[in-house]
C-alpha cells in the first residue's frame, strides 16, 4: 500500500482532528464542572437561608398563636365585663331592700356613737 501526499495529509489532518476535539471536550468539562460547582454552592446557600426563613416563620407562627390566645382570653374577660355592666345597669334603679329603716332617735344615738369613736381616735384614746 503505497501512501501518497494526499493520504498523509488527510491521516495528519485526521489526527489533528481527533485530539483538537479530545482538548476541546476536556476544556467544556473543566467549564461544565466549575459551572456545576458554582451551582452546587449557590444550592446550598438558598437552603441555608430557607432554613433560616423556615425557622423565622416558625417563630412569628408561635407569636401569632400566643397573640390569638391572648385576644381569646382579653374577649372572654370583655363579655364577662359587659354581663356585669348589664346586670348593673338593670339593676341601676331598684330600690334595695335590706335597708334599715331607723327612727329619729336611732339616728341621733348612731350620731352620737359615730362622733363619741371619731373623738377617742382623734384625742388618741385618752
Amino acid at each position: 500500500m503505497k501512501l501518497g501526499i494526499k493520504d498523509v495529509f488527510i491521516i495528519v489532518l485526521c489526527i489533528g482532528l481527533v485530539i483538537a476535539f479530545i482538548m476541546g471536550q476536556k476544556k467544556a468539562i473543566d467549564y461544565k464542572k466549575n459551572e456545576l460547582e458554582e451551582l452546587h454552592e449557590e444550592n446550598e446557600k438558598l437552603q441555608l437561608t430557607n432554613d433560616s426563613l423556615i425557622n423565622a416563620n416558625k417563630e412569628i407562627d408561635n407569636q401569632f398563636n400566643e397573640l390569638v390566645s391572648l385576644v381569646d382570653k382579653q374577649q372572654a374577660s370583655l363579655a364577662k365585663t359587659q354581663s356585669q355592666l348589664n346586670k348593673l345597669k338593670n339593676r341601676k334603679n331598684e330600690i334595695p331592700n335590706y335597708v334599715n329603716y331607723l327612727s329619729a332617735n336611732d339616728v341621733a344615738d348612731e350620731l352620737s356613737a359615730y362622733i363619741n369613736r371619731h373623738r377617742k381616735s382623734t384625742s388618741g384614746g385618752n
